[in-house]
């Protein structure tokens, strides 16, 4: 049995030894472990830096971009409406133009007609007293034919 117990004291022995180890590596871990987490908290808070210049350079960017789409917008609303006007402009002259050829220019040459003739009689005011005179002396011979029927039969 010392033979047994011999053996099995080795291995604890072994397993002490083995263990001893292990803690002397692990204490040599802690300053590596704690320089590693204070790495790791330097980093988080840079990274936390870093990404609120991103956040703000991200809000400057959306809102120059807001700012441009707006104004493409407002720019091609106003092209848009200048055109519609232009082409309302020239619709309304058409149908003007139209309106005047169909109705107007008739009863302007009518007028016109009208004016011509008045213009050709003033320029002979004798037929206007001939037309007078004549009508006046078939009247007056009708007139002495009647009397002397009536008194001379």
């Amino acid at each position: 049995m010392s033979a047994h117990h011999n053996a099995r004291e080795v291995l604890i022995a072994e397993a002490i030894g083995d263990l001893g180890r292990l803690l002397e590596q692990a204490e040599a871990l802690q300053p590596a472990l704690h320089e590693s987490t204070q790495a790791l908290i330097n980093a988080r808070i840079q990274l936390a830096e870093q990404f609120s210049t991103f956040d703000a350079h991200l809000l400057t960017l959306a809102q120059k971009a807001k700012v441009g789409t707006v104004k493409y917008v407002v720019a091609r609303t106003e092209e848009a409406a200048r055109q519609s006007v232009q082409a309302q402009n020239r619709a309304m002259a058409d149908t003007a133009h139209t309106l005047f050829k169909a109705e107007i220019t008739p009863a302007l040459q009518r007028f016109a007609s009208s004016l011509h003739e008045l213009i050709k009689r003033a320029d002979r005011p004798w037929e206007q007293w001939l037309t007078h005179a004549a009508t006046a002396s078939v009247a007056s011979t009708i007139t002495l034919a009647l009397t002397i029927w009536a008194f001379g039969a």
